[in-house]
């Protein structure tokens, strides 16, 4: 039986770096991401650029678009230089099939497929691979990275600023937060886990949703009115996590400003979880004054040791305003 013929050629016995690069490739057709399809060849020399197996005139290969002259040719795995000779506008064909065509069908597909590579503008230079994944062609981890999120992630959530000043412990406690997957009550409860109410830890009125817990809590909002009393700024009233995250990415300013302010956001909503989890778990009182104070004192700590800002100053810090931060 002759092998499947593939853009990317896999062995059951190749190497092993090269194998669990071939298993990811598989994996990743489950997420709807086909790499084949992201990588396409632009034709110089036509050497390099398999003309049946390889992405170059269409965005897929060739043997896709016209299974029965592929079927018909005496060699698979040829390339584009092997079929296919240019000298300007003039193109001329050069076919190996196994026997003539027969029949209308596959006479059309041949008339097609002239017509398609008819159009093509080949180069003069040596082949080469464009990564359609990013603008400027050249494949990154980022741009791969930011494919498969697209695919994983819900299309509604505005994408997560990983602002590399907060810890990540914080950063990947508001990634959970804003896809609802941190531990609040009315989360547990809908999976199944019994503990015996769902009202909120802080104000023990309403039901505990991540929501409500960090945002609109009567004790949140208290903490979130002096925190902005702090800052120097009139506090927007938001309806969840996503829309306070929209305010901090709309301030004008500096990158640095802007990156300030979504420190002491995500730094606020993280002390208000801890606030909550000492009261369950270690029975201590919460006090809106003690949240705001961790929040000043963690920041101004996270400033200075990783955004390097020597000329911040804690007197200056105390009475913060976006007006004269150190950019």
């Amino acid at each position: 039986m002759p092998r499947k013929v593939q853009s990317i050629p896999f062995k059951a016995s190749i190497s092993a770096g090269w194998k669990q690069i071939m298993q990811s490739k598989m994996e990743l057709l489950y997420e709807s991401i086909n790499l084949d399809s992201l990588l396409k060849g632009a034709v110089g020399c036509g050497s390099k650029i398999g003309f049946w197996a390889d992405c170059w005139v269409l965005n897929y290969p060739l043997m896709d678009a016209f299974p029965a002259l592929f079927a018909l040719d005496a060699n698979k795995r040829c390339k584009v230089r092997q079929r296919v000779g240019w000298s300007g506008p003039n193109v001329t064909w050069s076919w190996e099939w196994k026997r003539r065509l027969r029949g209308a069908a596959e006479e059309e597909q041949l008339q097609q497929l002239k017509e398609v590579i008819g159009n093509y503008e080949f180069g003069i230079s040596s082949d080469k691979w464009v990564w359609l994944g990013d603008e400027s062609g050249k494949y990154s981890v980022k741009s791969l990275r930011y494919i498969i999120d697209y695919n994983r992630l819900p299309s509604d959530l505005n994408p997560m600023s990983w602002c590399h000043w907060i810890p990540l412990k914080v950063r990947c406690f508001m990634w959970r937060a804003r896809l609802d997957r941190i531990p609040a009550k009315t989360g547990l409860i809908a999976r199944g886990v019994g503990i015996g109410g769902g009202s909120c830890s802080l104000c023990i009125g309403t039901d505990e949703s991540h929501s409500h817990l960090l945002i609109s809590c009567p004790f949140a909002s208290r903490v979130w009115d002096k925190v902005a009393e702090w800052c120097g700024v009139s506090r927007l009233e938001s309806n969840g996590l996503r829309d306070v995250k929209v305010i901090t990415e709309d301030e004008v300013g500096s990158n640095k400003l802007k990156m300030a302010h979504c420190a002491i956001y995500m730094a606020t909503c993280w002390y208000i979880w801890l606030a909550r989890n000492d009261r369950i778990f270690n029975g201590i009182p919460v006090a809106v004054q003690n949240v705001v104070d961790k929040v000043k004192v963690h920041v101004f700590m996270w400033l200075k040791a990783r955004a390097k800002l020597v000329d911040l100053a804690w007197h200056k810090w105390c009475n913060f305003s976006f007006s004269n931060f150190p950019v």
